[in-house]
């Protein structure tokens, strides 16, 4: 059981809702909807060309350098193995 000497009040909640309408900022909101909109058709089609660049280039480079690396690694386990054995 706690002593308590000042009681501490709750503090106390207003619902208020502005009422002010603006209606240039109303239109502002409708224009940069529709500019996103077209934005966001671009954005996609960036996305897609960038993906298709991505890829074709994965494709071109790799079987060059995996081939290149495994022997690398390959070279690198038997060089540790020969001079742990030894």
């Amino acid at each position: 059981m706690a002593l308590v000497f000042f009681k501490t009040n709750r503090h106390k909640k207003f619902n208020y809702k502005p009422v002010y309408y603006n209606e240039s900022k109303e239109e502002l909101k409708e224009i940069q909807k529709k500019a996103s909109s077209a934005d966001d058709e671009k954005l996609e089609m960036m996305r897609s060309k960038m993906r298709k660049r991505w890829q074709q280039h994965r494709k071109v480079k790799s079987p060059k350098y995996t081939t290149a690396k495994i022997a690398f690694i390959l070279f690198l386990l038997f060089a540790i193995v020969y001079y742990l054995l030894r």
